[in-house]
């Protein structure tokens, strides 16, 4: 065990920065005067209760340590009796990022995720679906379609193990279990999966918020396997932004949805080169993709824009 880690690092600055005796810590915590030598040595892992007390000798916010102690939970091996009493803490005083990140480090080895449906009540079973749909879409943005579908289906059936039944646990299942069928369908058709994508549309075509979104990773989808998909824009045509002025776009955040414009342009301007042959409407799309990134002031999405214009120019 790392002795230099944080809470150990600080604890003795603040012993010796008071000219205390270890002893005379321990009495002021109320921690075992042995416990806390090992502690201090690096020998003996921190408790929650530990924790707590330390925290209340030092005179600090009992939440103070609490991003350090992540770090004391995976020091060694994954203990549920250090994580159950912490993220019920975390959940009591509201910290919301403590709770992402240690569902995202245990979600790093599936073989621990026992451990949280063991612990999955009160709030908590909420950030565990939000990490398993957090860990989907980095495996989705890295291409690896095949594990994005494993943390699906862990957060597709949240009633299977969710312990409260209640409006707002109901709404929350019914909400991820939605996401859940959509991208199933998305990460069937990215990897490949082509025979999937008339499903795909028609499951689309009754949620209009997801429209748009969606379209932009179908055309993906065409230009990686060489898919003729004109009678789904055509479709779909009054939902597209660039055609009809729409503005509104359900609950997406608007920076994300003007850059999946601009991708969803250049995309749009890779299929009228490859499948409608027509590089003079490719090049007008891409070069209004590309005055949109430079207003956006969007270096990733210049970028990407620019890296299109040159695939186009061949």
């Amino acid at each position: 065990m790392d002795t230099t880690n944080s809470i150990r690092k600080k604890l003795m600055q603040y012993i010796h920065n008071n000219d205390m005796r270890h002893s005379h810590f321990a009495n002021q915590s109320g921690i075992n005067s042995g416990t806390l030598s090992r502690i201090l040595q690096g020998n003996k892992p921190i408790s929650m209760n530990q924790l707590q007390a330390i925290t209340a000798g030092m005179g600090l916010a009992e939440d103070y340590f609490f991003i350090d102690y992540i770090e004391e939970c995976f020091s060694s091996s994954v203990s549920i009796r250090r994580i159950r009493p912490f993220l019920f803490r975390c959940a009591d005083l509201k910290r919301v990022d403590c709770i992402q990140q240690i569902t995202i480090r245990i979600l790093e080895d599936l073989s621990y995720t026992p451990v949280l449906f063991d612990i999955a009540g009160r709030p908590i079973y909420y950030y565990i679906l939000y990490a398993y749909l957090a860990r989907a879409t980095a495996s989705e943005e890295c291409g690896n379609y095949k594990r994005a579908l494993e943390f699906v289906a862990l957060y597709a059936h949240g009633e299977s193990w969710i312990r409260e039944k209640d409006e707002e646990a109901t709404r929350i299942i019914g909400q991820f279990t939605e996401w859940a069928v959509a991208n199933t369908y998305l990460y069937r058709l990215m990897s490949g999966e082509v025979d999937v994508l008339n499903e795909y549309v028609e499951y689309i075509a009754i949620h209009e918020d997801e429209i748009f979104i969606a379209l932009w990773h179908i055309l993906q989808a065409a230009n990686i396997y060489h898919l003729n998909i004109d009678s789904i824009l055509e479709r779909f045509n009054e939902y597209i932004p660039y055609q009809s002025g729409q503005t509104e776009f359900g609950e997406y955040e608007p920076t994300i949805l003007k850059e999946s414009y601009v991708q969803f342009l250049a995309e749009l301007a890779m299929y009228q080169l490859n499948e409608c042959k027509d590089a003079e409407s490719a090049t007008k799309l891409m070069l209004e993709g590309l005055n949109l990134s430079v207003a956006m002031g969007s270096r990733k999405i210049i970028n990407s824009c620019l890296a299109y214009i040159e695939k186009i120019s061949r």
